[in-house]
């Protein structure tokens, strides 16, 4: 039986077709993002930075999330640290409007299974300690906290630690 989560949305993997939608998300979400991600980060997110994520297909993977309207509410980046090792590092963004309704949780589950069926054993994450949000995502999906970077991140904020997370294989998925 479905639930209303899986009938709001759809996940799908990024393609060249998805570049618009990509940018009128990021550009949608700009001043949301400034909040947890350094400026620089940012500024380099253009059509060409996409162009060259999606068309990586062995190092770099984009998931897209949309909601029933086909508006892109989120994106989750999939990037390969190392084939022999089998792990991967995320980021995800959700829009400011659809935080705090199990959106993340939901997609990143489903992208831990995904990832286990092709073999990955280690997924890592990096987030500022601020992002109390992300910090209780990765807990609730089964990453342990591993790292604390002191003064790392420079965000409009303020300076805030990195902490990095860590997902492996063995854990408990749903």
């Amino acid at each position: 039986m479905k639930s209303d989560i899986d009938e709001r949305l759809r996940i799908q993997r990024a393609t060249e077709d998805n570049i618009e939608d990509i940018l009128s998300f990021e550009a949608r979400n700009q001043q949301w993002f400034a909040q947890f991600l350094p400026q620089k980060v940012l500024e380099k997110q253009n059509k060409q930075y996409f162009q060259t994520q999606i068309s990586d297909t062995r190092n770099t993977l984009q998931y897209l999330i949309y909601h029933r309207h086909n508006n892109v509410i989120g994106r989750f980046c999939v990037q390969l640290l190392d084939r022999r090792a089998k792990s991967v590092e995320i980021s995800y963004r959700i829009g400011q409007s659809f935080t705090k309704q199990g959106i993340a949780r939901y997609v990143l589950r489903r992208l831990l299974v995904l990832f286990s069926c092709y073999g990955v054993q280690t997924v890592y994450a990096y987030v500022g300690d601020g992002n109390e949000a992300s910090i209780r995502l990765l807990l609730s999906c089964g990453f342990s906290h591993t790292a604390t970077d002191t003064h790392s991140i420079k965000l409009p904020t303020g300076i805030q630690d990195k902490l990095s997370f860590k997902w492996e294989n063995s854990a408990v998925l749903l």
